[in-house]
């Protein structure tokens, strides 16, 4: 196996990472906002306006990553894997994740439990790769910008 071979399949084996794909949501008649806005804690939402829907996906991230995501109840075990993870992009400001670091910070959410999300990285990727109601999509360096 030459140098280039191996390293297009060190490409090919490394886990994809995810995000929340708002442009996607947006061209898919999906509101961002609307979205979220359950996810809010009580204290936010009195502080987020509804009424200016628009820009408002940084503030979002930023008050459920500062303030919601830091209840005990907002990622509670037994939540549908999908929202879990939806939950664990706002919390994390959507920065990228693999399938793995997912799991595993959800593992350590719900360590005290002793639960374990009940799935596998594999079938994660098949889960995420087929969404269309969160906006979950692949990230890539060209995703990077939106």
């Amino acid at each position: 196996m030459t140098e280039e071979t191996l390293d297009e399949a060190q490409k090919e084996e490394s886990p994809p990472l995810y995000f929340i794909d708002t442009q996607w949501l947006k061209e898919n008649d999906r509101s961002f906002f609307h979205l979220t806005w359950n996810r809010l804690c009580p204290d936010s939402q009195k502080k987020v306006s509804k009424r200016s829907k628009k820009g408002k996906e940084e503030v979002l991230f930023e008050t459920i990553s500062s303030c919601c995501s830091k209840t005990a109840d907002f990622i509670p075990p037994g939540l549908p894997i999908m929202e879990a993870c939806f939950r664990l992009f706002l919390s994390g400001k959507n920065n990228p994740l693999s399938p793995e670091e997912m799991l595993e910070s959800l593992k350590e959410r719900w360590m005290e439990l002793n639960y374990s999300p009940p799935i596998q990285p594999s079938a994660l990727i098949r889960v995420l790769d087929a969404d269309r109601y969160y906006g979950f999509r692949r990230w890539s360096s060209e995703a990077k910008g939106k």
